[in-house]
């Protein structure tokens, strides 16, 4: 667990002085079954359907943007 950026300010009446985080990032949490595997992807993928996007650099981030764009267009 960990917090964003701080917003630093002072109570108006007391002038005690506050910090107060932006943002509360939490770890993965652990699904029944990953002790045995690992985290394992939200979306199940194969070789083949990334294989699609081997020419791009970043052959993963190019197969999950295609898949966001072909998500969108069924909505």
């Amino acid at each position: 667990m960990s917090f964003g950026e701080v917003f630093p300010f002072t109570l108006e009446h007391n002038e005690i002085r506050c910090v107060v985080s932006g943002k509360h990032l939490f770890d993965p949490k652990a699904r029944p079954g990953e002790e045995e595997h690992g985290v394992l992807t939200d979306i199940p993928t194969t070789s083949i359907q990334i294989s699609d996007c081997r020419g791009e650099i970043e052959s993963v981030l190019a197969f999950t943007v295609k898949h966001i764009r072909q998500a969108r267009n069924e909505l």
